[in-house]
């Protein structure tokens, strides 16, 4: 049976290979695209109350709502590349190992590929912290009929920082180069703490409209 691509298929088709038996799409994958559907539901209530009859809305929600489009391209993007990489893993996986040089070869094939698959989830994590100080303006202006959708955009958004990180984490634990490896875990542990300050302000303007 033909199979969609991953630009092309339905979410029926995208969680029918989530649950299937195939290692991908995994959990990279899934933590990118909660945060594309967090992202998008940010720049829902974005656009709800730039089109409420109140003309008073903050004029910085339009760009809000136009950068978050850009960010839940980008997050989509990022669960295709995550599928990419465990394809690349794979390939340097199956590299002859006989002779010494093709040891070295393989070797540095797998560690080529383990340092991207760290990157990419690295980058996914950098989007939806974005899109997560975003969702603060909709949640401090944003109108009261949809601040239950900042919320949830805001665990979304969350889930997807907090699931990408893991795969920087397991990644980077396999690089052999220590100072490569340590930068990535600075990164991820950076942009951690950014992600709590950034959800803690989202769900502070939240408690303030109550």
């Amino acid at each position: 049976m033909e199979t969609s691509s991953p630009d092309n298929r339905t979410l029926h088709e995208y969680l029918g290979a989530l649950r299937s038996g195939s290692p991908t799409p995994g959990g990279g994958s899934a933590a990118a695209y909660a945060g594309a559907m967090g992202a998008s539901l940010a720049a829902m209530v974005c656009r709800l109350t730039l089109a409420s009859a109140d003309d008073s809305s903050p004029h910085q929600l339009a760009p809000t709502a136009d950068r978050l489009d850009m960010l839940v391209d980008e997050l989509s993007e990022s669960a295709r590349q995550d599928e990419e990489c465990f394809a690349r893993y794979r390939a340097a996986a199956a590299l002859p190992k006989s002779t010494p040089d093709e040891k070295r070869a393989r070797s540095l094939a797998l560690q080529a590929s383990l340092h991207t698959a760290a990157e990419t989830p690295l980058r996914t994590a950098r989007r939806a912290l974005e899109a997560l100080a975003l969702a603060s303006l909709a949640a401090e202006h944003g109108t009261r009929h949809a601040l239950s959708d900042i919320d949830v955009a805001r665990s979304l958004l969350g889930a997807c920082i907090d699931g990408a990180l893991i795969f920087v984490a397991v990644n980077a634990k396999s690089i052999k180069d220590i100072e490569l490896s340590a930068d990535l875990m600075r990164r991820a542990d950076q942009i951690r703490r950014d992600a709590t300050e950034a959800s803690d302000r989202v769900r502070d303007a939240l408690r303030g409209r109550e």
